[in-house]
């Protein structure tokens, strides 16, 4: 018996968790749904709101292996056709369209697993087929069980990755032209979540990759002392930017809330401790 009235209760949550819906009004479509392709598999789904000239939206994204993909989410429009979310804790432009069909410019979509700006194609034939209230649903069911609100709010882990991801790009070059192999780390311990959210760590954390790399190329003797001094790179948060190189490791410190660092002192750096 207490076993059937267990499994009583699971059914019964699981229930109110698939059908609950928020209990402020849902939004009412305006018109047809707009939808865009790209060759890699994305799907976007435009569904213009009421009232007329509020330029609010929602945006279905299926985007195969991203953070956006199966998420509805409600978005700002501003005058240049940028769709602005808020998203993971910061406000983002994740789709833009062009200004017409005769402009030259384009469709795109920013996913967070792509470095640069996917390009969108319409697709008048898959609009037609898109039943706006489904979408509207969709929302409201990601609205009441949670879903909108934990992608919303700011998460440290999922933006230092992001930084990690582009820092891993830019290593990767840095060791193409200098012939290093050392791993880069960051102290993510030392970066308040307000740095995080305002400031692109990983390009500040660059900074010195980028002046290697132009030793590198204008020096076969400095890309061999590179190569030799050093095995191991930390970078850290601070109050002001500097470095020292000990037993093979560099340790970085950048300061993003006081500015940036002009790339002759990077250079100036390696050349006084290298």
């Amino acid at each position: 018996m207490r076993v059937l009235l267990a499994l009583s209760v699971v059914v019964v949550a699981l229930g109110c968790s698939r059908n609950a819906r928020p209990t402020g009004e849902a939004p009412k479509p305006e018109g047809q749904a707009s939808v865009f392709t790209s060759e890699g598999g994305d799907v976007i789904t435009i569904v213009p709101l009421l009232p007329s000239g509020s330029r609010k939206a929602l945006v279905q994204f299926h985007a195969p292996g991203d953070d956006l993909d199966g998420k509805v989410a409600l978005h700002s429009v501003s005058d240049d056709n940028s769709y602005w979310t808020d998203w993971r804790g910061k406000r983002l432009r994740l789709v833009r369209l062009a200004p017409s069909k005769k402009s030259n410019g384009r469709n795109t979509l920013n996913r967070f697993d792509k470095e640069d700006p996917v390009t969108l194609y319409g697709s008048e034939e898959r609009s037609k087929k898109v039943d706006v209230d489904d979408v509207v649903e969709l929302y409201q069911r990601q609205l009441a069980d949670g879903t909108l609100e934990r992608a919303a709010a700011f998460d440290k882990a999922f933006w230092a990755a992001s930084e990690e991801r582009d820092l891993a790009r830019r290593v990767k070059e840095t060791h193409e032209k200098c012939g290093t192999s050392f791993p880069v780390q960051v102290a993510w311990d030392t970066v308040s979540d307000k740095e995080l959210r305002e400031h692109p760590i990983g390009a500040y954390c660059a900074g010195p990759l980028e002046a290697l790399q132009n030793l590198c190329r204008d020096s076969e003797e400095a890309r061999k002392t590179v190569k030799r001094a050093l095995q191991r790179m930390e970078c850290r948060n601070g109050t002001s930017y500097g470095g020292k190189v000990e037993n093979g490791t560099l340790q970085w410190t950048i300061a993003p809330a006081t500015g940036g660092m002009d790339t002759a002192s990077y250079a100036d750096f390696f050349l006084d401790h290298l």
